[in-house]
């Protein structure tokens, strides 16, 4: 992984919803521990996106 900020979002690929869980997320050694699922008995998918600095807080 790039040493940037990443924003953290789960995707449920059953019903097309986002939920973001983090934003301004840094990689430690190359690495991000990812966050517990929403739900334990569906499907889930995370995206980790660079995150744009235009996004962050002014």
């Amino acid at each position: 992984m790039l040493p940037t900020a990443y924003k953290l979002r789960w995707f449920d690929p059953r019903t097309g919803d986002y939920a973001v869980v983090a934003e301004d997320v840094e990689p430690l050694a190359g690495r991000i521990d990812g966050p517990p699922k929403p739900t334990t008995n569906d499907d889930w998918i995370l995206i980790a996106e660079v995150q744009d600095p235009s996004d962050g807080p002014s």
